[in-house]
């Protein structure tokens, strides 16, 4: 049974964000030149807890105690994922002197992984079959999402409001999209594979040294004035990052499974000829009705959408309230919503605290620190702070951004 879950990850290929919740202030100065560099790494779960991350990410050795305690953690439909980005900005304001836009430069590196599982592939993958024999094995719906690329692009940036927007090229390094839509495995309790029931797709690509695949796309960032009651004014922050489409070559394979087939005495050391016998590979495939073919695709790139309230900077008002809401229209993606208050604590200090639900479907605790200097801004933070310092937590996120006036 082992064999046939690592038989089902080599078919996905499974490989093993981004906007953050740091302050973003209403800003009219006039500047000359500023550059920005932010970064964040989150990684999250529903299920499982750091320390046993950890190893999955970075390698150790799993005790059966460790083993068992996970799988009872684990819930009917779980989710695990990792998302990090660095992103350097350069921002001129002088290249056109008589008009109201600059131009901005821009290059980052960004991951996006997302992972969905059920108990049983879990518990299988981790314990083997002896507790699944004569049992169903429930594998809907599971999916695997995953983009790493750099960005490169070019754009305008209002010098007042500091609205902006570019056109982005994109290097594709990995490309995987993968979903079973429904999937049980039935083994016997003499542990010949007795029945599989599966329907689902994927697409994935990863770099090679005869191709390598593009995408293009856009981002947005706006600042919108918005009246609400008493004729107050409030601005909202709309973000809008790594729109655009994949272009992947005839690199890219695509497997299509589609069956309910009753197998015959086809045991599962049959299943290891598939590794050890490359000529045999696409007859095994085809047996347990796995087609697979290479062709051009385009794909998108998993974007994203973020609202933010922009507070005042320069204000007598020591508490101000900051929300938000954050979502990927292409990945099985929870949306991510915070609210909270932000607190002058001096005319240089801001510390902001916040609630944030989503990802995991649970509650989280953020807080972020900002550090405001006569030419800089210094922003850190996080969106899990509870359980970014405990072994026992369900995630880590980290988060930074230098604003640099030049």
């Amino acid at each position: 049974m082992q064999r046939l879950i690592f038989l089902f990850l080599v078919i996905i290929q499974l490989p093993i964000r981004s906007q953050t919740s740091l302050p973003a202030f209403i800003d009219t100065s006039l500047l000359r030149h500023e550059i920005v560099i932010q970064g964040k790494t989150d990684l999250y779960s529903s299920s499982l807890q750091n320390g046993f991350s950890n190893k999955l990410l970075f390698g150790g050795t799993f005790s059966s105690d460790e083993i068992s305690k996970q799988v009872s953690l684990q819930d009917n439909h779980n989710s695990i994922g990792l998302e990090s980005n660095t992103e350097i900005e350069y921002r001129n304001f002088t290249i056109f002197p008589k008009k109201n836009w600059g131009m901005l430069l821009k290059t980052s590196a960004n991951t996006i992984n997302s992972v969905h599982y059920t108990r049983d592939f879990f518990g299988v993958l981790f314990q083997g079959n002896h507790t699944y024999l004569g049992t169903p094995i429930q594998l809907n719906t599971s999916s695997v999402q995953s983009v790493s690329h750099f960005k490169f692009g070019i754009g305008f940036i209002h010098k007042k409001t500091k609205s902006n927007f570019s056109f982005n090229v994109f290097q594709l390094e990995n490309y995987v999209n993968s979903c079973i839509d429904y999937g049980a495995i039935y083994v016997n309790d003499s542990s010949n594979l007795s029945l599989i029931d599966l329907k689902g797709t994927n697409i994935s690509y990863f770099p090679s040294s005869k191709h390598r695949n593009i995408g293009f796309g856009i981002d947005l960032d706006l600042k919108i004035p918005i009246n609400v009651f008493n004729d107050r004014k409030i601005y909202i922050n709309i973000i809008a990052k790594n729109f655009g489409i994949g272009i992947l070559t005839k690199d890219v394979q695509y497997n299509y499974i589609d069956t309910n087939y009753i197998f015959q005495g086809f045991s599962l050391n049959q299943l290891g000829d598939f590794f050890d016998n490359k000529s045999t590979a696409s007859t095994t495939l085809q047996t347990l009705k796995i087609y697979s073919s290479h062709a051009m695709r385009i794909s998108p790139l998993f974007g994203f959408i973020q609202f933010d309230k922009l507070n005042a900077q320069v204000t007598t008002t020591r508490y101000q309230s900051i929300f938000g809401a954050r979502m990927y229209p292409s990945i099985s993606f929870i949306p991510f919503i915070y609210a909270g208050v932000q607190i002058k604590c001096t005319s240089k200090i801001w510390l902001g605290i916040h609630e944030n639900y989503g990802i995991t479907n649970s509650l989280r605790t953020g807080l972020y620190l900002k550090i405001i200097g006569k030419n800089f801004g210094l922003n850190l933070g996080t969106e899990n702070l509870i359980d970014s310092f405990r072994a026992k937590g369900r995630g880590r996120s980290i988060q930074c951004k230098l604003q640099w006036h030049i």
